[in-house]
């Protein structure tokens, strides 16, 4: 039987070997924004479990493993006292120190021993009878460690993201040591709920303190107890040494016998040698560690997957790259995989004609990105790498892939000795959920398995609380009748093993109509598709219900609102993948508008794969908009029933419902062909039926309805278009959603021909000036000039805080970001910074942009100047939705851009040139001008002052990049409790900005 080993994240693994069940710490049980590989409830064998420090993210769980299995406990004094406090029986529990070395029996063996059916071992009176060691399947050799240190002088000092590049020179004081690491956990850390609100605590300080005062409080110590190390024995060359903390002793290092073969290092915090705080990076003491330990063949960080609190992730990539650099040894990575599989350890000799299948990599498979480190043997990650260095190639297509980040449980191919290494690769299915952070998880993070759920009769005060706050009513509440007919059919579209549990695990009734109040509250307002005066719950309308739920769980602060949006989520998912049978005529409108919402809910999740299937199902969407369009002549015509004039109102809100639908689709496609490159499914030909009525006048109650004079009749979208672009209508006699809607639509009209016109070879850039013998058609010229015409209007009007949340801003903020994307497409954007493009893609768009450079420098401090409104606009404003979202990142990328070329080209810049003359104090702050003459001086290219942007300073090529990088990450950071395409764009453009190269133009030869 091969031998195998499974991460389950942080420093926990199962190893099974020589018919031994190991674990290698428990933490099985985490915090609820951590993904959760293996529950407890589900370990079923253990013949062992091995503590490495008594602290929150080690010991916790090994009493229940234990108990329920009977398996031996091997730790420091401190979690030994901590596991008898919890009731583990003294038999199972035994107290080591290190310089220990102890036999290895499998759970049977010592049963067999104990009813005195094997020979014995010779002990004191009373004590337990063991197995002689000649029965011994394995050993294992004790060795004193120690706990890693921390950077700075506090945890307001750690990083975001640990960087093991990073190099640490002396200590925060004389005494520096692990002394620092048992007050801080005793008086801070775990006492955090006593010194911070709970209002300003993030979602994952949430989920930390509720861990710690909950789950955890019984099973773990402040005290690490003594860190420990262990070497197991399990045959000739079959060494494997845990090492669960970033430290270590370099005399007991360098004696370690047998040295091991493969070694499982802890690569998180500031190395601890000697108990001194080491000077230099995590990396250089991972070398060391290696060198001392003879250089092991393979090496296995672990304790650098996701964290609840600061440090949320570990760089590894620095370590990995020293390690194979510097040393014999291979950085092999686990990621995550489901909980059937393992990770050979020790392989079976292959029978003939197998070879190839056991030793070679599989066929690759689309899945979400896995870790800068899960690809160390392949790709070794350079500074001038950027984006390439964190996407594989299938994520080329989406910018917002989710930060790279060891994903625990990983399944691969872990062999002794000289024998290969091939990684099993994992595909996707139905039984599979994505984490946090795209790896993938198994079927206990989705519908049946989340257990955190309550009730809805065991809510604690608190969540009471919480739900009690952010109850703001809008709608009618959701019944109990509702919510068991949901449940019952969503259980009935899930497949069997997802139905099962569905009903516990469910959002109760006060999530429900929590979660639906907070999408009229804050979702709604951005996309008034429902008529909210006669919104009603009901079991005919739970499909709806369901989507609304979907989006609104996403605003709410109430602990379980994480695991209720991974729950929806799936939920979602499975809703998207329609029988066709289903939509029937009668359900047209309900079907499309909650397929609509089900998309913006899954787009949020920010994760690639569930985006990827949106896009098999996007087609579903714009058939039911042509069946509401109904257009004659067509395939899609359906005959409409006689109108009743006795139901005016009904009919109204019919054919307003109708209309706003298929609008607010087409800007969806339109959004969606602007920021992604994705051609709309639609055409703005198609969209032969009236623009929606104004908002204000789609709020109205029935008796109000009646009080209101009718509306005026609108035109169509294409109508409209001509109209403005001939100067028929003038943009002020429009509402803002519809001002959006044209604007979006001619941008995409220009971007089409533009395409086309490149893809014939007639025009670069999407411009014909090369052609002086081309015309644009007469659609694109008047999409040109109403586009001109709005965004002009737009860009002049103030993004107001106090509007934030509305669509009121959505015009003014979509006018500036198109003109952005109309200057510089947003496929040369992308393809500059990296994002979705190869290194010639890279260089093509570098020419491509020198070249727009010389055409219009005003126009190019038009658009810094826009760039830096929406920045400061999104400083005190939530990133809340796709366009936010998408806004920030064009901006930053623009900023980019002009810093390290439209800057260097600029000739009248104070930056361009050695010899500039303008002094350091003549500077136009961007985000906060009040000189409207100074403004416009600099934006006609008439006075030379230098661009100061707030968080960043002077923008120019060099050091102003980074910067730029790390203030959109903490811009869009806001939005990270809403939506996980934030929180990961955020560490994306976080881990960016360390690694920028400041003089890429230089080296480019620009």
């Amino acid at each position: 039987m091969d031998a195998t080993i499974k991460w389950f994240g942080a420093t926990t693994f199962r190893v099974k070997a020589n018919g031994l069940v190991i674990f290698l710490d428990t933490w099985l049980e985490r915090p609820d924004v951590l993904p959760k590989v293996l529950a407890i409830d589900d370990v079923t064998e253990a013949d062992y479990i091995f503590i490495s420090h008594a602290h929150f993210d080690h010991l916790p769980g090994a009493d229940k493993i234990a108990i329920k299995t009977g398996a031996h406990v091997i730790a420091n004094g401190e979690a030994i006292d901590v596991l008898r406090s919890a009731g583990v029986p003294e038999d199972q529990l035994i107290p080591v120190s290190g310089g220990e070395r102890i036999p290895l029996f499998s759970l049977e063996r010592r049963k067999a021993a104990a009813r005195g059916e094997v020979d014995i071992a010779p002990g004191p009176p009373g004590a337990p009878a063991v197995p002689d060691a000649k029965l011994a399947a394995a050993s294992v050799h004790v060795w004193p460690s120690l706990h890693c240190l921390m950077p700075g002088g506090s945890h307001a000092d750690v990083p975001a993201i640990m960087d093991t590049g990073k190099e640490y020179i002396g200590g925060a004081s004389q005494y520096a040591c692990t002394l620092d690491i048992t007050f801080g956990m005793k008086y801070g850390l775990l006492k955090i709920g006593d010194h911070m609100p709970r209002d300003a605590m993030d979602s994952g300080m949430r989920s930390f303190a509720d861990y710690v005062n909950g789950p955890a409080r019984e099973c773990m110590s402040h005290f690490d107890g003594g860190q420990l190390m262990y070497n197991f024995l399990f045959g000739e060359s079959k060494t494997l040494l845990w090492n669960g903390h970033l430290g270590g002793y370099d005399g007991i290092l360098k004696t370690v016998q047998p040295q091991p073969d493969v070694l499982i290092q802890a690569i998180a915090g500031r190395a601890n040698l000697n108990g001194r705080p080491f000077d230099g990076s995590a990396a250089q003491f991972a070398v060391q560690v290696s060198q001392l330990l003879g250089e092991p063949k393979k090496v296995i960080w672990c304790l650098h997957d996701e964290a609840p609190i600061k440090p949320w992730t570990v760089d590894v990539s620095a370590a990995t790259q020293a390690v194979e650099r510097e040393t014999g040894s291979k950085v092999t990575a686990l990621h995550l995989a489901s909980v059937d599989d393992e990770t050979v350890l020790v392989a079976q000799p292959a029978a003939d004609g197998d070879v190839s299948a056991a030793l070679s990599p599989p066929r690759q498979h689309l899945q979400p990105i896995t870790s800068q480190s899960c690809v160390s043997d392949q790709l070794s990650l350079e500074p001038d790498l950027l984006w390439d260095a964190l996407l594989t190639p299938a994520q080329f297509l989406f910018p917002f892939s989710p930060v790279p980040s060891l994903g625990p449980g990983t399944s691969t191919d872990f062999c002794f000795g000289d024998t290969a290494l091939a990684v099993v690769g994992q595909s996707a299915d139905d039984q599979s959920v994505q984490n946090n952070f795209g790896a993938k998880a198994t079927p206990r993070v989705g519908v049946e398995a989340i257990d955190v759920f309550s009730t809805p009769d065991n809510l604690t005060a608190e969540e009471e609380d919480i739900l009690i706050a952010e109850h703001i009513p809008h709608v009618p509440p959701i019944t109990a009748e509702t919510r068991a007919h949901m449940i019952h059919a969503v259980k009935a579209r899930l497949p069997q093993h997802e139905a099962q549990g569905l009903d516990a695990n469910f959002p109760s009734l006060r999530h429900l109509d929590t979660y639906m109040q907070l999408y009229f509250e804050h979702f709604y307002p951005r996309m008034p598709l429902l008529h909210k005066p006669t919104f009603q719950a009901s079991s005919e309308t739970w499909q709806l219900v369901l989507s609304v739920v979907c989006l609104g769980s996403r605003y709410s602060l109430a602990h379980q609102h994480h695991d209720h949006v991974l729950l929806l989520q799936r939920i979602a998912q499975h809703m998207l993948k329609r029988d066709i049978r289903e939509l029937s005529s009668n359900d047209v409108l309900t079907c499309a508008q909650s397929l609509l919402l089900f998309h913006q809910s899954q787009w949020l999740s920010g994760e690639w794969n569930i985006v990827m299937e949106v896009q098999f199902h996007r087609n579903i969407l714009v058939t039911l908009c042509r069946q509401l369009l109904s257009r004659e002549g067509t395939l899609m015509h359906t005959h409409a029933s006689a109108e009743d004039a006795n139901h005016a109102w009904s009919q109204w809100i019919q054919a307003e419902a109708k209309r706003r639908i298929i609008h607010f689709t087409w800007r969806w496609e339109c959004l969606q062909a602007t920021f992604f490159m994705l051609p709309p499914l639609l055409s703005v030909a198609e969209l032969q039926t009236p623009v929606p009525t104004a908002d204000a006048h789609w709020s109205l109650s029935y008796e109000q309805w009646h009080l209101h004079p009718p509306p005026q009749p609108s035109s169509t979208i294409c109508a409209l278009i001509a109209r403005v672009g001939l100067g028929d209508v003038v943009p002020a006699s429009l509402d803002q959603p519809t001002k959006s809607t044209i604007l979006l639509s001619a941008i995409v009209q220009q971007a089409a021909e533009s395409d086309l016109l490149r893809a014939m070879g007639l025009g670069s850039a999407g411009s014909t000036s090369s052609q002086p013998g081309l015309a644009l058609g007469m659609g694109t010229m008047l999409s040109q000039k109403a586009f001109d015409a709005l965004s002009q209007v737009g860009c002049s009007q103030v993004l107001r805080e106090t509007d934030a949340g509305t669509n009121s801003n959505d015009f003014a903020l979509l006018s500036r970001v198109l003109s952005i994307c109309s200057f510089t497409p947003l496929r040369l954007l992308n393809s500059y910074s990296k994002w979705q493009t190869t290194d010639a893609g890279h260089s093509d768009a570098r020419l491509e942009l020198l070249d727009i450079v010389p055409q219009n420098f005003s126009r190019a401090r038009h658009c810094l100047y826009y760039a830096a409104q929406v920045l400061q606009y999104f400083r005190t404003t939530r990133v809340a939705t796709i366009l936010d979202i998408l806004s920030v990142l064009i901006c930053v990328l623009y900023m980019v851009v002009y810093a390290d070329i439209f800057e260097q080209r600029d000739p009248n810049s104070a930056g361009s040139g050695v010899g500039a003359s303008t002094s350091s104090t003549e500077i136009i702050r961007l985000d906060q001008v009040v000189d409207a003459d100074l403004l416009n001086g600099w934006l006609e290219v008439r006075n030379h002052r230098r661009p100061h942007i707030t968080g960043v300073g002077l923008l120019h090529s060099g050091r102003s990049v980074p910067r730029l990088y790390k203030e959109a990450s903490r811009i869009m950071a806001s939005g990270s409790s809403v939506s996980r395409m934030a929180k990961d764009m955020s560490m994306i453009l976080e881990s960016q900005g360390k690694g920028y190269p400041p003089e890429l133009v230089h080296r480019q030869g620009g």
